[in-house]
Parts: structure tokens; sequence; C-alpha cells
């Protein structure tokens, strides 16, 4: 039983790593290919001026949710993998 919790979790880190790496290789292959357009930024001025945010828009509890559900998916998906392969073995 302990083998298999020590494979879910890091199971689940995997997922985790991947999801992030994920999205930070898409943003930095975002900013690399960023091209300014000069004629549809006047489009969003209107907007710009209008609307201004203001305090932290991203939260640690937001982080620490999605870590923890990331996890939680990575824990069933292991144990639906599991079981779909054992079942497939017999």
């Amino acid at each position: 039983m302990g083998k298999t919790i020590i494979q879910s979790v890091l199971f689940s880190m995997a997922v985790i790593v991947i999801y992030f790496g994920i999205q930070i290789g898409w943003g930095m292959y975002q900013t690399m290919n960023y091209v300014p357009d000069v004629i549809k930024a006047y489009e969003t001025v209107g907007y710009l001026e209008s609307k201004v945010s203001f305090g932290v828009i991203g939260s640690p509890t937001d982080w620490a949710g999605q870590l923890a559900l990331l996890f939680v998916a990575g824990v069933a998906a292991f144990f639906a993998l599991r079981w779909i392969f054992r079942t497939i073995k017999r």
C-alpha cells in the first residue's frame, strides 16, 4: 500500500510540473513572438483609461487551490490508469 501511495504522489507531482512547464513555455512563446500593432493599439485606449485595477490580481489561495486540485486530479488519474491497465492485463 505504501508503494502505491508513493507512486501516486510522484505521478501527481509530475502532472503539476508538466502543467506549470506548459504554462511557462506558452508564456515564453507568446512573449518572444509578440509583435506590437500601432494601429490596433488606439482601439484599447478608451478601455485602458477607464479601467484601473487596484490590489492583488492573483492571491496565494488561488495558487494553493490550483495546486491542490492538480494534485487530487493526478492521484485520481494514477488510480484510474492503474485500474485500466490491470483490467486490460487480465
